[in-house]
């Protein structure tokens, strides 16, 4: 159970509030175990979520940061990113794209075939590599699913495009 904002504290914003309440409902929110963490946090959009589902709702770290990952390893910390970090940034990186009248399902559409491709995942490790593409292309998948069903989550003015007229 949580405990109460401490007095004068900021609320947590609507989207950030939603993505965890998403995360706790999927069960993807768990204990963060005994091994030393280091939390990180990449704003764009496919940098921040090739990752792979597991160490109990946490994701390893993104495989377009190997500096940051060597780094990590060198000092004996595993880089991982919560589960609920990466449905912020998509959330973020929605309201990003509807600012630029970009048409969002065509985004989501070229993230899941990119994963497919070794120029993304090649910083993997191989036996993992399958594993990861097919947990970020569910959450792609997810993300469109929640533009379609739960627009409020994304704070945006109207409904998205669903096709482009050419």
């Amino acid at each position: 159970m949580e405990a109460p904002p401490a007095p004068g504290a900021e609320p947590p914003s609507p989207a950030a509030a939603a993505a965890e309440a998403a995360a706790a409902a999927a069960g993807a929110a768990a204990a963060a175990g005994d091994m030393q963490q280091q939390e990180m946090r990449e704003d764009k959009f496919l940098q921040a979520a090739l990752q792979v589902r597991a160490n109990n709702g946490f994701l390893p770290n993104c495989i377009f940061l190997p500096n940051a990952a060597a780094e990590c390893q060198k000092e004996g910390i595993s880089p991982r990113l919560r589960v609920e970090m990466v449905q912020e940034i998509l959330i973020e990186q929605t309201q990003i794209l509807w600012k630029k009248k970009q048409n969002l399902f065509r985004n989501n559409d070229e993230a899941f075939r990119r994963l497919a491709d070794d120029t993304y995942t090649r910083y993997l490790p191989a036996e993992g590599r399958a594993a990861a593409a097919a947990a970020v292309q569910e959450q792609v998948v997810n993300n469109s699913v929640l533009l379609l069903s739960c627009l409020e989550l994304f704070e945006l003015e109207e409904t998205p495009p669903t096709q482009e007229v050419n």
